[in-house]
């Protein structure tokens, strides 16, 4: 780490970047970040991150480190509200990670994570959750339970999820967006979906969909859907509900 001398600048900068360099342990110089709020150490090396050294930024807000070796994080300041820990090896959600009681976003797509990890979130205000490219086989709702009706922007892409049972969704009052591409579905059930009023952008390409049940939108104000790469044969009835919508895809079906 660059800073070594307390009595230099470091201790009063906000915002520090040291993002795309060769840093792969971090360790106790973070002393010298006493008043930072956001940090960035994404894209370089790190595989080792002592279990102190996040502590020594105890105002720290926003946290990237993204793009590295990760395979834990251990006792992160209670400030956080934002971490990005995508692209690295974690095989659960981290417990630090899941102890944050303040975390409103939280990224941990791109790693080998399934909805068995032991951690879950206690957040009450979390809003924005990236799990794509994960693990998950089943609708991943018992990792962020004290969440369902603070989140708004939801991203499940590229897993392994096969099914989504009618009101599994339901408590999500506030949800705007939600990415379920690339992922196994095959049919959607009346009422899926159900309790979405908010929902104004859905992702559904590339699954195996077939059937769209006729009542599947029902009561929705979805705007923009994305049904391209999927096997359906038809324009599916249930589009006819959405009466807000603006734009769809529906390339590459089988449509006659």
């Amino acid at each position: 780490m660059p800073f070594t001398d307390p009595s230099c600048v470091a201790n009063q900068l906000i915002i520090v970047d040291f993002s795309r360099n060769r840093l792969e342990k971090l360790g106790a110089e973070l002393h010298v970040l006493p008043s930072v709020r956001q940090l960035s150490l994404s894209d370089n090396r790190l595989s080792q991150i002592e279990p102190e050294a996040l502590l020594k930024c105890p105002l720290l807000q926003q946290l990237e480190l993204n793009g590295n070796f990760i395979e834990d994080v251990e006792n992160l300041p209670e400030t956080l509200i934002h971490i990005n820990l995508a692209s690295n090896r974690l095989s659960v959600i981290p417990p630090s990670v899941a102890a944050l009681k303040h975390l409103v976003s939280l990224n941990v797509s791109h790693n080998a994570i399934d909805e068995a990890s032991p951690m879950v979130c206690v957040s009450k205000v979390l809003e924005f959750l990236d799990l794509s490219v994960n693990r998950i086989k089943t609708f991943p709702s018992r990792l962020f339970p004290n969440s369902t009706t603070t989140m708004v922007h939801l991203h499940l892409a590229n897993n392994a999820i096969a099914d989504l049972k009618p009101f599994e969704l339901m408590n999500f009052t506030r949800l705007q967006t939600l990415n379920l591409a690339s992922n196994s579905l095959e049919r959607l059930r009346d009422d899926v979906f159900a309790g979405l009023h908010d929902l104004a952008t859905l992702g559904l390409a590339n699954n195996s969909i077939d059937t769209l049940e006729p009542a599947v939108f029902a009561d929705l104000a979805i705007g923009d859907i994305d049904l391209s790469n999927n096997r359906l044969t038809e324009v599916p009835i249930a589009i006819a509900r959405l009466f807000k919508l603006k734009k769809i895809d529906l390339s590459h079906n089988k449509i006659k």
